[in-house]
């Protein structure tokens, strides 16, 4: 699939790629042939990333090409509004991601969990704040 790139939230300091104003990606959810046909590939309530939504993802660059970083790390965004949209197939408001919360792990901290229902200058907030612990020297 062809994404387009609204904003970039964090990245490195020196990053050895730029995503640019659209990037491709192999997407959950989508089959891609050889000759370049696309087809929707979803089973109920899978993972994937669906047109006409917003995403935030978590990107790493692997085998000469953009994937996200693993599970958890393509989170709903329409409205610019984090856990507010399509999720596995069915659209979602943040109330419902709450919900669903209420029965995930203990102790789950993730930035998804812990920024549901907030917005992107909380989004950059968390993960500048993210990068300094990471960054700081170690006592």
């Amino acid at each position: 699939m062809t994404f387009r790139t609204d904003d970039v939230l964090w990245s490195a300091k020196s990053p050895r790629h730029s995503l640019g104003e659209n990037f491709d990606m192999v997407a959950a959810g989508w089959q891609v042939y050889r000759n370049g046909t696309r087809t929707k590939a979803t089973t109920a309530y899978a993972p994937r990333l669906e047109t006409g939504h917003t995403y935030l993802l978590a990107l790493r660059r692997a085998d000469d090409r953009w994937t996200v970083l693993g599970e958890g790390a393509a989170v709903p965004f329409d409205d610019r509004t984090v856990a507010r949209g399509e999720w596995c197939g069915r659209v979602l408001g943040e109330e419902d991601v709450a919900r669903g919360e209420r029965f995930s792990r203990t102790d789950d901290r993730s930035l998804e969990k812990l920024l549901a229902g907030r917005d992107e200058q909380a989004v950059k907030r968390a993960l500048d704040s993210a990068g300094a612990k990471a960054s700081a020297p170690k006592p």
